[in-house]
């Protein structure tokens, strides 16, 4: 009878136990990006590159002062790196190659990067879109009176939330800016579900298509949408997993520190544990 019941509770625990810890470490990240095959991110010290799949390191890179990194994006084999000193430069992995593409002596961040342009707010109040391999550049002065705390881009359209609590889109075709919303509370995700904007929020609360869904009591860090799923995390380090019509699927505990983001089958943890999950 005892071995039937410690059957069941193995059985029982591998359904329900979907994440496991691929990589843990002692100390707080600064900055992270990641796609479905690599990770980077930085401590004060040096900017680390690992396989998603094996968090082997790649590459470990001394920064100097590691503190001025404050954005990292990925598009294929080359890592874009955004420095509050006002540079940005492009460091293709592969080839250990790094090269500078913009400089200036304003503070700027990076929102988002590809084979050929940037995309950088500089000092909060100008949208910067620059053609790195033709040399050219278009802006648009955005004055949001507040600090921009959450960016996404989609289909040309870049969507902007505040500390304010407001939400903007910009179209980059014609750099047109429209105010879309103020939210109950601060915006601290997003996602697209279905072409419209999915908002995580600061009180736990989801935003979608002019509905509010309570999801936690604590702030909603981490979205993602695949197989039909909203997979939802919180700095509680609380994995949920709703349907496309927020009908609760499942929870789940994934490690002990605020869940950062979702990277492919990973969760991504502030203190840079990595987990390998079944969504």
């Amino acid at each position: 009878m005892m071995k039937y019941l410690a059957f069941i509770f193995i059985f029982v625990s591998a359904c329900f136990s979907k994440c496991v810890l691929v990589q843990d470490s002692s100390f707080d990240i600064l900055s992270i990006e990641a796609n479905d095959k690599f990770i980077a991110y930085n401590d004060k010290n040096f900017l680390y590159i690992k396989d998603l799949e094996t968090a082997e390191t790649i590459y470990k890179i001394e920064l100097g002062g590691g503190d001025l990194l404050n954005v990292i994006k990925f598009y294929e084999n080359n890592l874009f790196l955004s420095f509050k000193n006002g540079f940005i430069y492009k460091l293709n992995f592969n080839e250990a190659k790094k090269e500078l593409l913009f400089q200036s002596n304003k503070n700027l961040e990076l929102i988002y990067a590809n084979k050929d342009k940037i995309i950088f707010i500089l000092e909060n109040s100008k949208l910067v879109v620059y053609d790195f391999i033709n040399k050219i550049q278009k802006s648009l002065d955005i004055n949001l009176h507040s600090k921009i705390t959450k960016s996404k881009f989609y289909k040309d359209i870049l969507y902007l939330a505040c500390f304010d609590k407001n939400l903007y889109k910009i179209n980059l075709k014609n750099l047109e800016k429209t105010h879309i919303l103020r939210t109950l509370s601060n915006v601290t995700s997003i996602e697209i579900l279905e072409d419209e904007p999915l908002l995580g929020l600061s009180n736990g609360q989801v935003f979608y298509k002019d509905k509010y869904f309570l999801i936690s009591k604590a702030s909603i860090n981490a979205l993602s949408v695949k197989n039909n799923q909203i997979i939802i995390g919180d700095s509680l380090s609380n994995l949920y997993i709703y349907d496309t019509n927020f009908k609760f699927i499942k929870k789940e505990k994934v490690g002990n520190d605020s869940l950062k983001f979702f990277a492919g089958k990973n969760a991504i943890l502030w203190n840079s544990s990595i987990y390998k999950c079944l969504f």
